[in-house]
């Protein structure tokens, strides 16, 4: 309340002139303008970054599912290059086969075993034979054997390798051919 007689000196608002007002007013107004547009910025900022990162994440777990696709894949292909390259070899022992069968009864009917105890047959499919025995007569019933089984044309070029004398009174001969 005014006590009649008071003076005020202090006056609780000022005056303000009007091109001022109107300039404080478009500060105020810009202002609100600014962190309205700092406030959008932020939340749109905000949401890329989240977006991006759930992106990011994807990219990381196809990245780790092609480089387990691509190690299981170079596993496989080195297997496909390795039969790739056996294909030839098996392709050259199937073309070489021979009638195993008939190989074995042509052996059979020169030696067995204890007195055959070596056979082995080279890529040009040369048979050797190595037989051991501790009588001469046997030593020429084998190659006897051998002649009467190159008359009837099983076998072609009989080679007698050799003809050893062991010290145990043995003697070892080896023979070659190959088989019809």
């Amino acid at each position: 309340m005014d006590v009649p007689g008071d003076i005020n000196l202090l006056q609780t608002k000022t005056r303000l002139a009007p091109e001022l007002l109107a300039l404080v007013e478009k500060l105020r107004t810009a202002g609100w303008i600014m962190l309205s547009g700092t406030l959008v910025v932020g939340v749109a900022t905000g949401l890329l970054f989240f977006l991006l990162g759930g992106e990011r994440q994807r990219v990381a777990e196809d990245k780790r599912q092609l480089l387990a696709a691509m190690t299981i894949d170079a596993k496989k292909e080195s297997v496909f290059v390795s039969v790739k390259e056996r294909i030839p070899l098996v392709e050259r022992a199937l073309s070489s086969e021979k009638a195993w069968g008939q190989i074995f009864d042509t052996v059979g009917s020169i030696a067995q075993p204890p007195k055959l105890y070596s056979l082995s047959v080279d890529d040009k499919q040369l048979v050797a034979l190595n037989l051991k025995t501790n009588s001469l007569d046997e030593v020429g019933g084998w190659i006897t054997s051998i002649l009467d089984l190159f008359a009837q044309k099983r076998l072609r070029s009989p080679q007698l390798m050799g003809l050893q004398l062991a010290r145990d009174g043995n003697i070892v001969v080896t023979i070659a051919f190959i088989p019809q």
